[in-house]
């Protein structure tokens, strides 16, 4: 019952966004940004009604400079990620200033603690890089690519630093190792599936139909896509926010 409201609202966000409205966008983040502080206040009063007050006594025991670090340290997320999508935006041909780029990236942060985990604060930073002039298709991308990023990090990482420690011994990585070894089989399988599957495609992956309803004529039409085209034309299916068949969005550049 209640994601019917929330579906309408992201609905009718968007196509203020396309429409080039960003009034209701910022009075959102406004009124986020007022919840949030609204909870962050409550939520320290409620510690202090309910926790030892002998344990606020130690912070008195450390020293000034290690706090203002450890501060400063909490605020490197946000300048690496303005960073990344710095690079990402002027390889891109876009010439977008470091602190817009980092009120970019503070409003998706405030989007993923406002809207469910489901959602996240994608729709946010897509929209707030589409008012900075990228297309749909390419703000999209710069989405893509950062999970495309963060997943090829941890790939390399972990493992060099994994050899690195030498911590072959330890009963976590005995299990990883363990279920790597259980699922390499099926690994090998949904590999070589996807290799058919690209053969018979002619080299396209994940080949899906979409069937739609014109209203015009009444016809259905069925038109088929792959996972490779909606990176290259590119597609964005809003699937999730329009659940009725005839009012499926596509949007192309």
């Amino acid at each position: 019952m209640l994601l019917s409201p929330m579906k309408k609202i992201l609905n009718t966000t968007i196509e203020n966004i396309k429409n080039g409205n960003y009034s209701n966008v910022k009075k959102t983040l406004y009124i986020g940004l007022v919840i949030i502080v609204t909870g962050l206040i409550g939520n320290i009063i409620l510690s202090l009604l309910t926790t030892d007050r002998s344990i606020f006594e130690t912070p008195h025991h450390f020293k000034s400079a290690y706090l203002f670090i450890a501060a400063c340290l909490a605020l490197v997320p946000w300048i690496t990620n303005t960073l990344r999508v710095l690079i990402w935006t002027r390889f891109l041909g876009y010439r977008i200033s470091f602190a817009h780029l980092l009120r970019i990236t503070i409003g998706t942060e405030l989007g993923s603690a406002l809207s469910p985990t489901a959602i996240g604060g994608g729709y946010v930073k897509a929209g707030m890089l589409m008012h900075k002039g990228l297309t749909v298709g390419k703000a999209t991308s710069l989405l893509t690519l950062g999970s495309m990023e963060n997943g090829l990090f941890f790939l390399l990482a972990l493992p060099t630093a994994v050899y690195l420690a030498q911590c072959w011994d330890l009963p976590m990585i005995q299990q990883i190792m363990e279920r790597f070894q259980q699922n390499m089989l099926t690994a090998l399988l949904i590999v070589l599936a996807i290799l058919i599957q690209r053969e018979k495609t002619d080299g396209r992956c994940g080949l899906f139909t979409l069937t739609t309803q014109d209203r015009t004529t009444g016809y259905e039409i069925n038109d088929r896509y792959s996972i490779l085209d909606v990176y290259q034309q590119p597609i964005i299916l809003h699937i999730s926010l329009c659940p009725q068949l005839d009012q499926l969005q596509i949007f192309k550049e």
